[in-house]
């Protein structure tokens, strides 16, 4: 069995992913973690307006369903931010 670079979270696939800080978008490292048919839950928007989105991994793309508005604290470092 080959060594998993711990660092590189791209390697890993799962079925189910929680994120409970907001971004802007949906990070790509994010979505290519899951596994197909995978979900992840995780809020959208900037500082002042989010809403919660469920993603579900199809192949080779991701079918979104809005959930609904909700505030969450900002996501900080590297992927917190990205336009």
């Amino acid at each position: 069995m080959a060594a998993i670079d711990a660092t590189d979270f791209t390697a890993l696939r799962h079925r189910m992913i929680v994120v409970t800080a907001a971004a802007e978008v949906l990070p790509p490292p994010f979505a290519k973690q899951l596994a197909d048919g995978g979900r992840m839950v995780l809020p959208l928007g900037d500082a002042h307006s989010q809403s919660s989105y469920r993603f579900t991994k199809d192949g080779e793309r991701s079918v979104s369903e809005d959930l609904g508005v909700f505030v969450f604290v900002p996501s900080i470092g590297r992927l917190g931010r990205i336009c």
